[in-house]
């Protein structure tokens, strides 16, 4: 695995994130830093916690199911 450090324009999308979903979908603090750390790598996300992540204007999101 790669480590991938939370650089400030992840932290930034992670708190502007957290402001828009946190209560129209329930979206929490470690979610939006999993969103934002995907976004901004251009990286797609592969989870089963749709709920939360489903709304998220530019993240590539994966159902585990689908795969």
């Amino acid at each position: 695995f790669e480590v991938i450090h939370l650089d400030s324009l992840v932290q930034k999308r992670a708190l502007d994130l957290l402001e828009r979903y946190h209560l129209s979908n329930g979206l929490m603090l470690f979610d939006s830093l999993i969103a934002s750390t995907a976004i901004e790598n251009e990286f797609g996300l592969i989870t089963n916690n749709l709920k939360h992540y489903r709304n998220i204007s530019g993240l590539k999101l994966m159902s585990i199911s689908d795969n």
